[in-house]
């Protein structure tokens, strides 16, 4: 699988990624720009269904979570693998402690 397009927001450290490459024996091979975590920003003139697609990308290809921020609605939406997505409104805070420990911000924030 490739990936055309670039988070929109955030790339974090992949550390899952080289400790899978170790157990499997694929030290070298294995895509070293996949991010644990990626925001994709749905701004209103985007399609959701373009949006959220490239989230899926992300998440076919190694991400951990992906993120989607929906101006329009103002929420986020936090996606995994084979997890039913976590939805923040505008008056939550997203905090997602596995994946980013320490990160706390109110969802209006990034609509501001």
């Amino acid at each position: 699988m490739s990936i055309s397009a670039t988070p929109s927001t955030l790339s974090l450290a992949n550390r899952f990624l080289e400790e899978y490459a170790a157990k499997h024996n694929l030290a070298g091979e294995i895509l070293k720009d996949v991010p644990d975590a990626v925001f994709e920003v749905r701004s209103k003139s985007d399609r959701w269904v373009t949006v959220f697609a490239r989230v899926v990308d992300w998440l076919d290809a190694g991400a951990r979570i992906g993120i989607l921020l929906d101006e329009p609605s103002g929420s986020a939406s936090v996606y995994r693998s084979d997890e039913l997505p976590q939805i923040f409104h505008n008056g939550d805070e997203l905090v997602i402690p596995d994946v980013l420990p320490g990160f706390a911000v109110p969802v209006r924030r990034f609509f501001e």
